[in-house]
């Protein structure tokens, strides 16, 4: 019996995926306070995502073709307005791309603001291992989360095939 290469990276990767997989990532990223990363690092995790769905939303604004490819459907411009209907795609694109951005770029400095705030709201409370508590906390969350949407997708998974039209019973003779 031999095992293949991939056994090890799909074990992996199921382990990941699973509820407490992503809970024990969670919590172990959990006990690496912020404080500690690099300032490049803080700032990327900061102005990444702006800076990301700004580019995004230039590239798909100027490539119409390319956001057809992901569901959404432009016209095509006539030769005429070419050029205008270029930088009216890009500012299309560009607009929600940069609210988008800039919301995750807030939550993303909230979230590290918070982050020092509970460590030193624990640190005065005299809780003796504050990061070790916020670890285990935002763990067994994440835990909880991820089970509760997964058990969500189980039942709508199981929903989805009686709302089926042909089997469903007419109700046009009942008042």
């Amino acid at each position: 019996m031999t095992i293949s290469e991939d056994a090890p990276n799909s074990e992996f990767s199921a382990f990941l995926r699973a509820p407490l997989g992503q809970g024990v990532v969670t919590g172990l990223l959990t006990l690496i306070p912020v404080r500690d990363y690099p300032l490049w690092l803080r700032r990327s995790i900061v102005w990444g995502p702006l800076v990301i769905t700004g580019v995004g939303a230039v590239y798909l604004g100027a490539n119409p073709q390319r956001t057809e490819a992901l569901g959404e459907t432009v016209s095509e411009p006539t030769t005429e307005s070419k050029p205008v209907a270029g930088w009216r795609g890009i500012a299309k694109m560009l607009v929600p791309g940069l609210a988008v951005g800039t919301i995750m770029s807030g939550s993303m400095a909230t979230a590290i603001w918070a982050d020092e705030k509970i460590d030193r709201g624990l640190r005065r409370s005299g809780v003796p291992f504050p990061r070790l508590v916020m670890g285990l906390s935002v763990g067994a969350i994440t835990w909880w989360s991820v089970t509760e949407e997964n058990q969500r997708d189980r039942s709508r998974e199981v929903v989805k095939p009686s709302m089926d039209p042909s089997t469903k019973q007419s109700d046009s003779g009942k008042a």
